[in-house]
């Protein structure tokens, strides 16, 4: 559902501020420290309950210089208003020496589950290139984060999962200082390999239907011409390679046991879903390895595309799609490239620059200049 407006109080470098949006393409622009990321922070805030930029308190979402201890500046408001008129607020209050932040929808207090189950946001930002270049360890963590609000039955199974891997890996390190025995590896051995899978075929499932769509926009943009009809794909790569014909669970199972000392000594679980990675490929090198960081960039970015096209045409859903200041790193070409795609996009899309973007590119948007 689109956001029609966007209503800040105290919040980072704004004291007040009214935005009204578009309900398909806004471009906000301003030189760089004017709040342009700010805006996009406050909307993920308000679905996701935290931000996607570092954060040590909520103190700093306080507008900075304030007094926070005054009546006056105590509290940071977020307001969005839909399109359908429904509004929701986050409110994040000082009190004495304390912070507490509440969730309002429709007036009434509600958990953050249900915002972002109601009203998700997909963002691409500077650090999302890190999908690309860095360690698996990041890499999941959006997965998981994504699946587990768009897939039925993810978020449980994987809950109950890293309980059970906590447990297994406690048990692992009594057993290595002696005061437990291997039998009693025999339940959580079980447990985990049946939970292993059910995300393993969640999983699977996701990026087969996935790829449908990834070659589509990734031939439309054209970041170094050795990257010309080439065929782009997002691969999994579970860390037990399944095999035709014998069930997954079994395939953990026996990791387990064939591995059974070396877990010990090393007194953590090794092998399961928690070590699985996947990778950025045009056609068969990997973006990882071999992509510059431009092709990176545009490769993570395709991927948020996709992952966007998944929602529309499996789910039924549209998310807003916030977009951190990427047409300032590509050229005219690429960026005239680009734009089209946003503008083909079947949602709502609030985009930063520091300018000279060239809003001659857009038709039928909203320009937002921040002063």
């Amino acid at each position: 559902m689109p956001i029609k407006s966007l209503y800040l109080k105290n919040f980072r470098n704004f004291k007040h501020l009214l935005l009204e949006f578009d309900q398909k393409v806004n471009l906000i622009q301003a030189p760089n420290g004017a709040g342009k990321t700010n805006i996009l922070e406050s909307i993920y805030l308000s679905v996701y309950g935290k931000s996607f930029r570092p954060v040590s308190t909520y103190k700093d979402f306080f507008h900075s210089g304030l007094a926070i201890e005054s009546a006056e500046y105590k509290d940071v408001l977020i307001k969005i208003e839909r399109s359908d008129f429904s509004t929701q607020e986050t409110v994040i209050n000082w009190n004495n020496s304390s912070f507490s932040k509440t969730v309002y929808y429709l007036n009434e207090k509600t958990n953050i589950k249900r915002i972002y189950n109601l009203y998700p946001v997909i963002l691409f930002a500077p650090n999302s290139v890190n999908l690309v270049s860095e360690d698996p360890s990041g890499r999941r963590d959006d997965l998981d984060q994504y699946l587990s609000i768009h897939i039925s039955g993810y978020s449980r199974v994987l809950n109950s999962y890293n309980q059970s891997l906590k447990n297994r890996n406690t048990l692992l390190k009594s057993i290595r200082e002696g005061i437990a025995k291997q039998s009693e590896l025999e339940f959580w051995d079980k447990k985990i390999a049946h939970e292993n899978c059910a995300i393993f075929e969640l999983r699977r499932e996701f990026f087969n239907k996935l790829n449908n769509y990834g070659s589509i926009y990734f031939s439309r943009i054209v970041v170094h011409e050795s990257l010309k009809d080439k065929s782009f794909s997002v691969v999994y790569k579970p860390s037990v390679q399944p095999k035709a014909g014998v069930e997954y669970s079994k395939l953990i199972l026996q990791k387990f046991l064939e591995n059974r000392e070396k877990e010990i000594k090393a007194g953590t679980t090794l092998y399961g879903v928690h070590r699985d990675d996947y990778t950025f490929l045009v056609d068969d090198f990997d973006l990882r390895y071999i992509g510059s960081r431009g092709q990176q960039r545009v490769a993570a970015f395709i991927f948020k595309i996709i992952q966007i096209s998944y929602l529309i045409n499996e789910n039924n859903i549209h998310p807003v799609f916030l977009v951190d200041d990427i047409l300032s790193e590509l050229d005219a070409r690429n960026k005239e490239i680009l734009i089209s795609i946003i503008k083909d996009l079947e949602t709502q899309t609030i985009i930063t620059s520091p300018g000279g973007v060239g809003t001659d590119l857009f038709d039928n948007f909203r320009l937002i200049n921040l002063s």
